[in-house]
Order: C-alpha cells, then sequence, then structure tokens
C-alpha cells in the first residue's frame, strides 16, 4: 500500500519510480500535487486500486483509468481490500486540482487503516486541528498516527507542531510519526517535546526519507533500518 505517493521531483526521496515494488493498492488524501504526486503513472503501470477523494475519482477516470480501479471515498465510507479495512474520515483541508479547465474541488480526506492483526493506523492527511479527533481516538482507537507537524516548501503549516502534540493526546495513540515537514526544519523536534507535556505515554518515532519503521507489540520497543 503507499499513501500520498510523492516520488518524483520530490527532494527528499531518496526513491526513484522505477525502483518502487508494484502496490496493490494507493490512497490519496487529496488532489495536491505533493500528496497526488506520481498515482496515475503507478496506476498506470501497475494496475493498482485507489482509494481517492471526489477530486482524484474525477481526474484519473479522465485519464482512462477504467473505474473498477477507482474507489470514491467520502467521510464515513469503510471498504474492505483483501483482509484489511479503510475507512475514509474527516480532514480539515481543502482538495483542488486543475489541469486542462476550470479547477475541481473534491473532500480531503484521513484515513483509519485496520489491518488483519486489529491493529489501526491512522493517516491525517493535511488536516488542521479540529476537536473530532478526540472522537477518532474514542471510536477508531488508532494505535499508530502519521501527523503533520510542518509545511510543505513554500506553503504555511496546516498543523503546528504544538496541535499536533494535541491531536496524539485526543487520539490516544501508543505511537505517533510525525510527517509533512521541510528538509532540515525543527518541527519534528518540537512536536517531540510537545508530546512529552500534552502526551506523555505516546512514543514519538522520528524517521528519515528512506527509512522504513517495524513497530512491535512493546511500547518501549521499535526498530528503524534502511527500507533498502
Amino acid at each position: 500500500m503507499l499513501i500520498d505517493p510523492h516520488i518524483t521531483g520530490n527532494p527528499a526521496s531518496p526513491l526513484g519510480l522505477e525502483e518502487l515494488d508494484p502496490p496493490d493498492l494507493i490512497l490519496v488524501t487529496h488532489a495536491a500535487p505533493d500528496h497526488l504526486g506520481d498515482t496515475l503513472e503507478i496506476v498506470r503501470q501497475s494496475g493498482c486500486r485507489v482509494f481517492c477523494d471526489p477530486a482524484v475519482d474525477y481526474y484519473l477516470k479522465s485519464r482512462k483509468i477504467p473505474p473498477v480501479q477507482v474507489q470514491r471515498m467520502v467521510w464515513g465510507f469503510h471498504v474492505p481490500f483483501r483482509g484489511i479495512r479503510i475507512r475514509a474520515v474527516e480532514s480539515r483541508h481543502h482538495s483542488t486540482l486543475r489541469w486542462d479547465g476550470p479547477p475541481v474541488t473534491g473532500i480531503p480526506l484521513g484515513f483509519m487503516i485496520t489491518l488483519e492483526s486489529g491493529q489501526t493506523l491512522y493517516h491525517a492527511g493535511d488536516t488542521s486541528i479540529f476537536g473530532d479527533l478526540r472522537l477518532f481516538g474514542e471510536i477508531y482507537r488508532p494505535e499508530v498516527a502519521f501527523l503533520p507537524v510542518g509545511n510543505y516548501p513554500g506553503s504555511h503549516a496546516e498543523l503546528s507542531p504544538e496541535e499536533a502534540a494535541l491531536a496524539a493526546a485526543w487520539l490516544g495513540v501508543k505511537w505517533a510519526i510525525p510527517m509533512h515537514y521541510e528538509k532540515g526544519s525543527d518541527a519534528p523536534y518540537r512536536f517531540v517535546n510537545q508530546v512529552a507535556h500534552k502526551a506523555p505515554g505516546v512514543q514519538v518515532v522520528l524517521i528519515e526519507p528512506g527509512e522504513q519503521v517495524m513497530i512491535g507489540s512493546d511500547l518501549k520497543q521499535h526498530e528503524v533500518r534502511i527500507a533498502r
């Protein structure tokens, strides 16, 4: 599974598109170029499925991707896929795409991903802070959260490290992985400090591009190693 596969033209990516294994599924949180990324090319090459918001759905089908490969999602949809379950949840952001004509807008998404083991992962997309993050923790009980803590170069941050730490506390997760910040930014370290105050039961896992993390059942243990 890939989520928001922004590889080509991404200065932080140590991999080229040709180095990725063909995925079975791509999740796209919204239509921004750094999130939609290489989705179209990967889908054409691999024939995989895509779960996405209406703007991305419209774009992919307009580019001759067969409808059977594209699952349009809005908040509340939950769809099984090969033993796992994908639920789309609210994200406070925007999804806008423009190519040949007027802009096409959609509903930005977050994803709750429940694995066969029962473990649930939450990918927040580019959300800003909102109170229902606490409700997400109550209902879906995610163990791992991927939370934006900074900005894409040249843009403003949707969720500050301080707000992201509060979100981690509301969600009640065991592990939090900060994402969506500029290379060299102090945002992930500010997030670590804020989590220590606002959510002391949460372990922050910092990873660099090209690394992967393997998280076990022991809250005090995780392993980070080079993905390749």
